[in-house]
């Protein structure tokens, strides 16, 4: 029997792939609601969790629904400039398809923004943007650009777009949340999904008092439950021709510290581990040993880039058992530093570099491939 490994992990699920999704049926209802009827949402989660899929997903199902939806990524952005170039795209190729309506009517459409469109050779659409001198003038064009959904939406069809990584804009300009704030506020009609994966400035912006704070729903995605996890395991392995016991299954997500991505990662490996019609519990351990053995030249280059007390912090936090209070006098003298204060700053800079994370158990090691292997790493602090 043929058999064709069915777990995916490292690139986000496409909106066709849903199969390959695990779970998230309550969160995927909400943003379709959302998506679907002018509603916003703030969408918080840290990297590996499935946040992207879940959009593509939810973008995916209200499009063929008739909405008028497309997601865009701020990501890589590296000023005020590719903020508006990259909305603008993916305004066009999203809620304008400007592949139906065509460029003549797309630059009618755009034409106050004066932008520089090109179809390049691929088919693709190249978009790019100049403003005037004068006083914040990409904040300016940043408004005008997104009211083009407003002038999409007069076509009668509902609205949406999803803004990704959205903290990066306010990571380049911190008027950019007051500025969404207000085009939330003109434009009841339009859905706007505010998503980002770097928590503690997506909860800076949309918590008590904050630019966003009750814009629309809020969305903490956490971890996918256990039993729920562990059944998708089960029903995948079998859809590729191999048998997993729940037990097995439980194994790897525990191993895995039930982080989705890492889940179905170690799931992969296993499932190229076994040689018969089973994954077994040793193929579980030697996929492991596999993925730690293959990263471990990344962990070092991950210590060797801290200071001393954020890479003592960060092997408190990769012991197993209860998770420690970061801020005691047994973790001031661990980290061999002279307050609690000294502490927090190491805490803060872990999680600024995705490193750390807090959970309802405390804070943990985002990556659990990287706390096993810090767990035996034996090197200079």
């Amino acid at each position: 029997m043929a058999r064709t490994n069915p777990y995916v992990y490292g690139s986000p699920i496409a909106a066709g792939a849903a199969e390959a999704f695990a779970d998230r049926e309550e969160e995927l209802a909400v943003l379709e609601g959302a998506l679907a009827s002018g509603g916003n949402v703030i969408l918080l989660a840290p990297r590996r969790y499935g946040k992207t899929s879940l959009l593509n997903i939810a973008v995916g199902r209200v499009v063929e629904r008739g909405v008028r939806a497309g997601r865009v990524t701020l990501a890589d952005c590296t000023d005020l400039q590719d903020v508006c170039e990259s909305l603008l795209h993916g305004i066009l190729e999203g809620p304008a398809r400007w592949r139906e309506r065509g460029v003549d009517a797309v630059r009618e459409l755009v034409g106050h923004l004066r932008p520089r469109l090109e179809v390049a050779p691929d088919g693709s659409l190249r978009v790019g943007l100049d403003v005037e001198s004068g006083r914040d003038p990409w904040r300016r064009l940043l408004y005008d650009v997104l009211r083009v959904l407003e002038a999409v939406r007069a076509t009668g069809d509902e609205v949406a777009l999803v803004i990704d990584e959205f903290q990066r804009a306010y990571e380049l300009d911190d008027a950019v949340p007051g500025v969404v704030k207000r085009l939330c506020d003109e434009m009841p009609g339009v859905s706007l999904v505010l998503s980002g994966s770097r928590r503690h400035l997506m909860e800076r912006l949309s918590g008590r008092g904050a630019p966003l704070a009750r814009v629309g729903t809020r969305i903490a995605l956490p971890k996918v439950p256990r039993d729920r996890m562990c059944d998708f395991l089960v029903r995948r392995c079998a859809t590729g021709g191999r048998m997993l016991a729940a037990g097995v299954a439980e194994h790897i997500h525990d191993l895995a510290a039930g982080v989705p991505n890492e889940v179905q990662q170690l799931a992969s490996h296993a499932f190229d581990q076994a040689s018969g019609n089973r994954v077994r519990i040793a193929d579980v351990d030697e996929a492991l040993s596999r993925i730690v053995r293959q990263g471990r030249f990344e962990y070092v280059a991950i210590l060797r880039a801290l200071a001393p007390s954020q890479r003592r912090l960060l092997r408190e936090l990769a012991r197993g058992g209860p998770k420690p209070s970061v801020q005691t006098g047994v973790m001031v003298r661990s980290l061999r530093v002279s307050n609690p204060s000294a502490v927090r700053r190491a805490l803060v800079a872990l999680e600024e570099d995705d490193l750390v994370e807090q959970t309802p158990e405390g804070w943990e090691v985002s990556n659990p491939f990287l706390a096993l292997w810090l767990r035996d790493y034996v090197g200079d602090d």
